[in-house]
């Protein structure tokens, strides 16, 4: 299973939550994402880990159950509790509830899509 390199785990725990900021549509993975959510200059390896997050995240979003997170659950279930002991700072996690005002916009950004 991949895990976060030290330099990707230093990158993400330095990070600040900025509870001010507006989440964009990922598209590819259904879900919110927010500005200060990515580091700057993060590997690809920590690149594709921080998408699985979002993606995991959206599910938790939607009111999936660990058991219906995808066609592979066990799988993001050890990504996620890996990243909770790896990068517990991140600000993603700050973010497992969101507003009816995000929840309007991913719900339109759904339709929208198609």
């Amino acid at each position: 299973m991949m895990r976060f390199s030290s330099t990707d785990r230093e990158k993400i725990n330095r990070l600040e939550h900025d509870p001010s900021s507006t989440p964009l549509y990922e598209h590819l993975r259904d879900c919110l994402v927010w500005p200060d959510e990515e580091p700057p200059f993060i590997s690809k390896d920590g690149f594709l880990l921080l998408g699985s997050l979002w993606a995991i995240r959206g599910f938790i979003h939607r009111g999936l159950s660990p058991d219906n997170w995808d066609h592979k659950p066990l799988v993001y279930q050890k990504i996620w509790q890996d990243a909770l002991d790896d990068v517990p700072q991140w600000p993603g996690f700050k973010r497992l509830e969101i507003s009816d005002v995000d929840r309007e916009f991913m719900r339109q950004a759904e339709i929208d899509e198609f």
